[in-house]
């Protein structure tokens, strides 16, 4: 009896004034966890506040009679056992439960070590706390790197669309467009400022072409009008010919007709002639 109550006190503590053995400090099983052992008839050996007392019945608030359950699983070679239980020092409070319970084999003891599933989870939450936590962070740090590298791709994107509809309106006044990356977007950007020069020169030849063309248009003009005036010449001197061309045909017909007077003449003057002789 002297060593089993030395188990108890070792295993929960020695008992107090109240006849209660307080939850022994030195065994960490979470905030409300303590150890507790029964036979197996179900009566309480060793507990903090129901020590003595035959449990074999109890039901939780599911029906569940755990005390035979533990007893069940510890004399089967140990186990755990969930079950809902009302917590140390707030009985009206009834909080999840596990138990993991083991026979002794000396004395048929079940020792079974038990804590609330709240006491059980709070490393876990604040693990989990910690983890949402940096879990945040990692996403802002995330959202800022995708930011700022999208804005490194979509910016220098936006500048050759705005460059290119300048370039659709045949605007070629602004500066070359500055971009440090040698992506393609680099490239692009490149090849636009490349464009944007060829067509500032191809223009500037088009204007110097338009200049010549139109000095050479100019003398084109002045020749077509030297050559109008000279075939408005050309066309008075042939009126000029053609009424001359008339009256020489006109004196023509007249020299014919004197001819043939004088040949009549002639003759006449010649049997005139002959008559005289």
């Amino acid at each position: 009896e002297d060593a089993q109550e030395k188990v108890k006190e070792a295993i929960l503590g020695s008992k107090n004034e109240e006849g209660l053995r307080p939850i022994n400090k030195n065994i960490d099983i979470g905030e409300h966890g303590y150890l507790f052992i029964v036979d197996e008839k179900g009566t309480m050996l060793a507990h903090p506040t129901i020590e003595g007392q035959n449990m074999w019945n109890d039901e939780d608030t599911k029906g569940l009679k755990f005390i035979q359950e533990i007893i069940k699983v510890g004399q089967s070679g140990g186990g755990f056992v969930y079950y809902d239980y009302p917590l140390i020092g707030n009985e009206n409070q009834i909080e999840e439960k596990v138990a993991y319970s083991k026979v002794d084999s000396n004395w048929g003891w079940i020792i079974g070590a038990s804590t609330y599933m709240m006491d059980f989870n709070k490393p876990a939450n604040n693990i989990l706390k910690v983890n949402l936590f940096t879990l945040l962070i990692a996403v802002i740090i995330g959202l800022i790197v995708i930011w700022v590298f999208t804005n490194s791709i979509s910016k220098p994107i936006q500048m050759v669309m705005e460059r290119m509809n300048l370039l659709s309106r045949a605007d070629l006044s602004p500066e070359p467009i500055r971009i440090k990356s040698k992506d393609e977007t680099g490239q692009l950007a490149l090849a636009m400022n490349d464009m944007q020069d060829k067509l500032k020169n191809i223009l500037q030849e088009i204007a110097k072409n338009s200049e010549i063309v139109s000095s050479s248009s100019e003398e084109l003009t002045q020749a077509a009008n030297e050559v109008k005036l000279g075939a408005n010449q050309i066309v008075v001197t042939m009126e000029e010919l053609a009424q001359g061309s008339e009256k020489q045909a006109d004196n023509a017909s007249n020299l014919s007709s004197i001819a043939t007077n004088f040949v009549a003449t002639s003759q006449e003057a010649n049997e005139h002639g002959e008559r005289v002789q």
